[in-house]
């Protein structure tokens, strides 16, 4: 091991207690990564193990080291750690953790011995550009590699180790073997090693998600498309598309969410989203969810406002009679003249009181107008004003 540290018993015994306690409560998960990217190696091989953390921590982020769930004193405190000339005791189930995160998903790492081994990566994803490894051992020849898919030949080589099955898919997955002849002295002898390659999901099967499946018409509508990328593929860009009915309503965007700002009835429909990668190498649909748009309802007038408003009109038809009344009342109080028939007064054209009256108050003839076109409002009547004052003094009122 090309990194070596030494504690005091003191030392370890804070380590051991850190790491019993330090992640109590922790959300963040790293993963360990391997270089070279295979899960086995042979015995005289290097390999470099990564913690690798998202966000990444301090640089004096203390990171912590597991074989077979057993803690390793010696890899204490590396981010990285170079197996050189590994041996078959390094071989096992690899694990790190920080003081800030929880234990990783353990990789499992194979140290060989053998003549031919197929090399593949620890874990394969949808969307790899998928590499495998025929290999033989370090330091001896060989030739003639053919790399079998459950028993079905995919692949050969006369010289060459390495094979590119293609871009992944979940079919991918299934028994990989790899036979070749190796040379021990002068003889080539025939060896074959098989793997079994389960690819693994790039990001979840996506849920279309509404704010409100029955929305009013002129609200906000929004539609989520949510998904889960692996934590070893955080860094990988996802895009978003998003359909009613079938048809696009939004292209491919960094974008999971499409929004209505004032929904309409046309925007009613069975609403889903796509996700996919950059290449478009991984692309899976949503389920369907189902939007209402209801009409914009208008409530009725109650009873209550009903009421108001007609007792509205009923105190400003008062009010307007009242101020025409006290119209009257006042020219008749002005000239002396008496109110026999209290409110309303009416007015009618007779001859008995205008002596009493208007006859000896001539002078007032411009105040006429007024009090007669009041009178005529109230009482409905066509009557037809004095045109001058001979007329006026010919004629009575009685009030």
């Amino acid at each position: 091991i090309s990194r070596t540290i030494s504690m005091a018993p003191l030392q370890f015994l804070f380590f051991f207690l850190s790491v019993i306690t330090s992640n109590e409560g922790s959300s963040s998960k790293p993963f360990v990564s391997l270089d070279p990217n295979w899960a086995t190696v042979f015995t005289k091989e290097s390999v470099t193990l990564t913690c690798n953390v998202d966000p990444p921590e301090p640089r004096d982020q203390i990171y912590y080291w597991y074989r077979d769930n057993q803690i390793v004193p010696l890899y204490l405190g590396a981010k990285s750690v170079k197996i050189d000339h590994a041996k078959q005791e390094h071989g096992g189930s690899y694990q790190c953790q920080t003081a800030e995160s929880d234990k990783s998903e353990p990789v499992r790492l194979q140290v060989t011995h053998s003549w031919l081994t197929l090399k593949v990566p620890p874990f394969v994803f949808e969307g790899d550009e998928l590499y495998v490894s025929c290999a033989g051992y370090p330091g001896y020849s060989a030739r003639d590699a053919v790399l079998y898919k459950d028993n079905e030949v995919i692949g050969s080589s006369p010289s060459d180790a390495d094979f590119l099955v293609g871009t992944t898919n979940m079919t991918t997955s299934g028994l990989y073997r790899c036979t070749r002849q190796v040379k021990d002295g002068v003889v080539y002898y025939s060896y074959s090693s098989e793997e079994h390659i389960s690819v693994k999901e790039l990001f979840s099967k996506p849920v279309a998600k509404v704010t409100e499946s029955h929305s009013k018409q002129g609200k906000v509508l929004t539609i989520t498309c949510d998904t889960k990328l692996s934590p070893r593929k955080a860094t990988t860009e996802l895009q978003f598309a998003f359909y009613r009915n079938g048809r696009n309503v939004q292209g491919f965007s960094l974008s999971n969410q499409h929004g209505v700002p004032s929904a309409q009835l046309e925007h009613s429909g069975n609403y889903t989203c796509e996700v996919q990668t950059p290449t478009g190498s991984v692309r899976k649909r949503s389920n369907m969810a189902h939007i209402q748009i209801q009409e914009r309802s208008y409530a009725p007038i109650g009873i209550g406002v009903t009421l108001a408003l007609l007792i509205l009109v009923i105190i400003v038809a008062l009010l307007v009679y009242e101020f025409r009344n006290r119209v009257v009342s006042s020219f008749l109080n002005r000239h002396n003249c008496s109110i026999r028939s209290g409110i309303p007064v009416f007015l009618k054209i007779i001859s008995d009181r205008w002596d009493l009256c208007f006859k000896k108050n001539t002078e007032h003839y411009d105040d006429i107008p007024l009090l007669w076109d009041t009178w005529k409002s109230v009482n409905n009547e066509s009557v037809e004003y004095p045109r001058n004052r001979q007329d006026m003094n010919s004629k009575h009122m009685e009030v």
